[in-house]
């Protein structure tokens, strides 16, 4: 099988060349992960049951997935990775057994990986067969030797004694041991010496010892499959992390959409995200030990007493995603200056175009206070009209569907809002001598929608067909809701959807606050209707030749259609995960 080769080859090489130095002995009992990782570990990736993740990948399923994949021919014809085929074929031969039997043997038990300051990391694999772990060193050992007296760098390969154990490194750098079926790995020799102090039935100062890192364990379960843990205490003092979280507390956007995640990420001590494999899926929970904000800045997401929690879902043929929302936009605006003093431009443009579509009324009191907490964005991919021809490139359909507490009052105001917003479109549109929309009435079931189009007749080459035309905004109102949305036809399509959607459902006690879904077989199929557009970005904006262009998009477009649906629910529970994403896969 020579398509699975391919992973062992990249995972041989990769220790060969990135991971740390280790030192060996052939005795030891093998000690969890966690208790050989020093305590000051800021971020932490343990394989707990490696036997299910190692199986899927050993799958024929999942084999016939890499073979069909585009440039998969050329990538295991070529010269480095025949280089590495041979490897293989050599490891096979010296340990007398085919590479998958290898591989399921040398992290049967568990494995890990983690990081601490300094891009300081340790690497722990745990197999049951201390034979076939010495073997696979002492053929990496060899491999290592010869390639360093090629570049004439012989020293870089040497031994190192401690405690009773030999250590060795490959590049001057890196540092490793293996330890009866265990094998340590470090980014350094005294990374590696803090591993091997653990090993001791008395050591202390690992990260199983610490009492944020056993809340996680207990809050994971025992069904997970595998576990991130995050140090947050060490994590908000990095500077990356600590500007992303100041990066989205100014951005209004990020603060509404993100509600109550980054309060609990500027207050926890730690996160973990567990993994878990359901139903040939995969399952992600993140837990935290943070409390419920109780703040202006996640107030506004929380579902309240009483409150029913999110609306059902409305699903539309060709749907690509579907961001479904509790958020009180009343109260989040009402709160803007707690959340933002800096007044931003942005926020001075938002409200003055509000002022002037809803003529001047006050806008948390008169207009978002109309709105319930239900807000929903459908995005869908687009059934255009042949008889104006395709856009290049096709956009999209998208809509934001919002519940109104007065429908029969407040519509109105909405409409004149509406026809102000396209006006003052055309109005721009006209100075720069850009083609305007026609406003419009249609009808679909008893129910008007306000729409404007942008005329045909001037279209030479319905072969080129100019991007104006994936648009067609329109304006529906229904029973209690207010459908804005880009195509007349995406609302024609919410209309029928809210027709057969149940009235109020949903769970207050689940606290769930936000649903997010995305369909990746219709997304990787816009991708393909799009393909010349994306290449040719590609070309541009990152300066690749065509081949490589197509080659990229190529690839990331069977990758996408990999996954048939991927869910994210988040929620401010105070037991439970705080959120999970759940995947399915499409059949190969």
């Amino acid at each position: 099988m020579k398509h699975m080769r391919l992973l062992l080859q990249l995972v041989l090489s990769v220790w060969l060349t990135c991971i740390p130095a280790s030192m060996a002995a052939v005795s030891g009992a093998a000690k969890a992960p966690s208790q050989l990782i020093p305590d000051r570990a800021a971020v932490s990736l343990e394989i707990l049951k490696p036997a299910p993740l190692v199986e899927a990948l050993l799958s024929p399923a999942f084999a016939n997935r890499l073979k069909a994949l585009p440039g998969y021919g050329e990538l295991a014809a070529g010269p480095k990775l025949r280089d590495l085929q041979n490897v293989v074929q050599l490891l096979e031969t010296t340990l007398q057994t085919n590479w998958q039997t290898i591989v399921r043997r040398v992290v049967r038990q568990n494995a890990a990986l983690a990081f601490g300051a300094g891009n300081r990391h340790l690497l722990v694999l745990t197999g049951d067969d201390p034979g076939m772990l010495r073997g696979l060193h002492d053929l990496a050992l060899q491999i290592a030797r010869s390639e360093a007296d090629k570049r004439g760098q012989p020293d870089q390969v040497r031994s190192m004694e401690y405690e009773g154990l030999t250590g060795w490194t490959f590049n001057g750098k890196e540092a490793h041991t293996v330890i009866g079926s265990q094998l340590l790995a470090a980014s350094d020799a005294a990374v590696l010496k803090a591993a091997v102090d653990l090993r001791g039935p008395q050591a202390s100062g690992s990260l199983a010892d610490r009492a944020d890192y056993q809340a996680a364990r207990t809050a994971a379960g025992s069904e997970a499959v595998a576990l991130v843990f995050l140090d947050l205490q060490q994590l908000r003092n990095a500077p990356g992390f600590a500007a992303l979280l100041q990066g989205q507390a100014k951005n209004p956007l990020a603060c509404l959409l993100l509600a109550d995640t980054q309060e609990r990420l500027k207050t926890a001590r730690w996160m973990a995200v567990g993994a878990y494999i359901e139903n040939g899926g995969l399952t992600l929970k993140a837990f935290s030990d943070a409390t419920i904000p109780t703040g202006p800045a996640a107030s506004f997401s929380q579902v309240k007493k009483g409150d029913r929690g999110l609306a059902p879902n409305l699903e539309v043929p060709r749907q690509l995603a579907v961001f479904n929302v509790h958020r009180d936009l009343a109260g989040f605006y009402a709160a803007k200056d707690t959340l933002f003093p800096a007044r931003t431009s942005g926020l001075i443009f938002f409200e003055n175009m509000m002022g002037i579509f809803f003529s001047g009324r006050n806008l948390t009191d008169e207009v978002l206070a109309e709105t319930k907490p239900q807000v929903q964005l459908i995005v869908a991919r687009q059934d255009y009209d042949q008889s104006i021809g395709v856009p290049e490139p096709q956009i999209p359909a998208f809509a934001l569907v919002f519940e109104l507490r007065h429908p029969e009052k407040f519509g109105e105001v909405v409409e004149e809002a509406w026809q102000k917003a396209l006006g003052l479109v055309n109005f721009t549109r006209g100075q720069k001598a850009e083609p305007g929309m026609i406003l419009d009435r249609a009808e679909h079931n008893g129910h008007r929608i306000t729409l404007a189009r942008f005329s045909a007749s001037d279209i030479e080459d319905r072969s080129r067909v100019d991007s104006r035309f994936n648009f067609r905004p329109s304006l529906a109102l229904a029973k209690n809701r207010a459908i804005l949305s880009s195509t007349d036809q995406l609302a024609r399509d919410l209309l029928d959807a809210a027709n057969k959607t149940p009235g109020a459902t949903g769970s207050s006690t689940a606290q769930t606050h936000t649903l997010v879904r995305l369909h990746g077989t219709e997304l990787a199929s816009l991708m393909r209707s799009n393909r010349l557009s994306l290449v040719r970005g590609d070309m541009v904006k990152k300066g690749k030749s065509q081949q490589e262009a197509e080659a990229g998009i190529d690839l990331f477009t069977a990758l996408v259609g990999w996954v048939n649906q991927a869910t994210l629910t988040a929620g401010a529970a105070s037991d439970g995960p705080m959120a999970e994403v759940c995947i399915s896969f499409s059949k190969p």
